[in-house]
């Protein structure tokens, strides 16, 4: 449906992991740079401190997708504050060192990300002149992703793209986890939104669901996973980020350049 509106109107959403970021090639350059940081820090071999944070990661990722499929949690900030003191704990646990205190360790994993996040961004090809063209065409463009405000800042910041997002929507900032519908339509009170005048970007086709059940306009990216199960709650699929701007632009009724 084309609904021919101001490009102002419309709010388009950005998920980061597989839409703003390649998940498969952020996580490989996250280690190999959390490596390097912790061994210059702290000693020891790169290779043990990759596979500590992976082991905990691994572990961390399946608990929280169990936590997805229960609903959630009830106060997110909460959880994810226990979050960054365990990871922290498993990296000094795991190579034998002294655990700092809760306080020290939620210093840690702030300064921490603040080094790697940047040096481990990845975008997809063609996402950033999207972005570029989008912002100029005068659509508000905000993150709504299951990562926190702090760490979006860092990615974007290594994207040189966070001067396209007015607001980087991640759980922390609503203190609500992307566990669902709710997540979204927090944002869109928060911005004076309708659902008929958003868009959802998005790979995962639960996320995607819970946008649809609220009448946002979904598009699903498959454009860094081949084998991303699709979802039938997108209205529309792309496989190169390239393909984006004609989608929005069918959506909204308005042309891009």
């Amino acid at each position: 449906m084309i609904f021919m509106t101001a490009p102002s109107d419309w709010l388009i959403l950005f998920d980061d992991g597989n839409v703003l970021n390649d998940n498969n090639v952020r996580g490989f350059k996250f280690q190999q740079v959390l490596g390097d940081y912790m061994m210059e820090h702290y000693g020891g071999e790169k290779q043990r401190w990759i596979e500590i944070n992976i082991n905990y990661i691994e572990k961390f990722m399946k608990e929280f997708f169990q936590i997805v499929d229960r609903g959630g949690v009830h106060d997110f900030n909460n959880y994810f504050r226990s979050h960054m003191i365990n990871w922290g704990k498993s990296l000094f646990s795991g190579y034998n060192l002294a655990i700092p205190s809760n306080s020290s360790l939620l210093d840690f994993f702030h300064k921490t990300v603040e080094k790697i996040a940047p040096l481990a961004a990845a975008p997809p090809r063609g996402i950033i002149e999207v972005l570029k063209s989008l912002s100029n065409q005068g659509y508000l463009m905000c993150t709504s992703s299951g990562e926190t405000s702090f760490e979006l800042h860092g990615y974007l910041l290594g994207m040189n793209a966070n001067q396209y997002f007015n607001t980087l929507y991640g759980p922390d900032l609503l203190n609500c986890g992307k566990f669902s519908s709710t997540f979204y339509s927090k944002i869109l009170t928060i911005n004076n939104r309708t659902a008929k005048y958003t868009i959802v970007i998005d790979d995962n086709p639960k996320f995607l669901q819970m946008a649809h059940e609220i009448g946002i306009n979904t598009i699903q990216s498959n454009s860094c996973l081949s084998n991303r199960a699709q979802s039938e709650y997108a209205d529309y699929k792309y496989e190169n980020s390239t393909e984006l701007l004609p989608i929005i632009s069918q959506i909204t009724g308005n042309s891009l350049v």
